[in-house]
């Protein structure tokens, strides 16, 4: 869990400022200016089936994961921040071309759904979904997912790209 940095109680005229006092600040004002984000992808085919379930959206790939909040190899769905606070959440997916049923796109924390997205999927051509959410994390155990869920009938697969397919969390405010 990476700790955020917290400011001395304020100064009073005539205080010395101290170096510990300089470094604190320094810490704090070098944590403001970071961009806590995570952004994973999958680069391959998914296949969701028809009914039942939302099926959680894998996301073997990452473009930026600076804080280790996210694995490719174990629990690849997951995007576990570690800072506590409130988080930008986005996601997408691009369903294969199908005419038939509905597409729905869910963002969840810790497999509950959050911000759900759902459309007609009544198209000739690929379609995309997209859905945004602000959700608190607790920063140690609370973990984000995204979830597709589609009724065509048989199964659909995602298309494949990083643009395509991905998730994402930017924190905005520590506490």
């Amino acid at each position: 869990m990476t700790s955020v940095p917290s400011l001395s109680t304020a100064f009073t005229a005539g205080q010395r400022f101290r170096a510990t006092d300089v470094n604190t600040t320094n810490e704090a004002v070098n944590f403001a200016n970071t961009a806590h984000v995570c952004r994973v992808y999958n680069d391959t085919y998914q296949t969701i089936g028809t009914g039942g379930s939302p099926t959680a959206l894998v996301m073997p790939k990452e473009l930026n994961d600076a804080y280790s909040w996210h694995s490719t190899s174990v629990n690849t769905s997951y995007i576990t921040p570690t800072i506590a606070g409130w988080y930008l959440v986005t996601g997408n997916v691009q369903w294969t071309a199908n005419a038939t049923g509905t597409r729905r796109l869910d963002a969840a924390v810790n497999g509950v759904s959050v911000c759900t997205v759902e459309a007609p999927g009544a198209s000739s051509i690929a379609i995309g979904q997209s859905v945004t959410t602000v959700i608190y994390a607790n920063g140690s155990t609370d973990v984000f997912q995204l979830f597709g869920y589609q009724t065509s009938g048989g199964n659909l697969n995602t298309t494949v790209a990083a643009n395509y397919s991905y998730f994402t969390a930017i924190l905005l405010g520590a506490n």
